[in-house]
């Protein structure tokens, strides 16, 4: 677990969403929620809820700065993600496998490092 001041990671967040928009494209209604994963039937660092339009980071759950950008960065590719057919793709898969996770873990990957070096000096 790091310790960073609550200011610090909506910062991180605030900052990361913004080089999202810039650069993954924008779609309307985003609603980011920072708290804490209180069910505890699967950790995970974040969620996005596609009826709501909410993306969730878990503080509770993301271990460093980059697990903080990546979940970021996965949940918005999510938002932007056509998802109607997630579940059935779910049962066809499954999780690991399934094509909108690869594509948001993979934007994840390789658009961390970008992230870092654009916003760590206005953090």
């Amino acid at each position: 677990m790091f310790f960073l001041s609550d200011d610090t990671i909506h910062n991180i967040v605030y900052h990361t969403d913004k080089w999202c928009i810039k650069n993954l494209g924008y779609k309307k209604g985003l609603v980011i929620e920072i708290t804490k994963q209180k069910f505890w039937t699967k950790p995970c660092f974040g969620g996005y809820d596609e009826i709501n339009r909410h993306l969730y980071v878990y503080t509770n759950r993301c271990d460093n700065i980059g697990e903080l950008i990546k979940t970021v960065l996965h949940e918005y590719t999510h938002h932007l993600q056509d998802l109607r057919n997630y579940d059935k793709l779910l049962k066809k898969y499954g999780y690991d496998n399934h094509p909108h996770e690869l594509e948001a873990n993979e934007v994840a990957f390789t658009h961390y490092k970008s992230v870092w070096k654009e916003i760590k000096n206005r953090i």
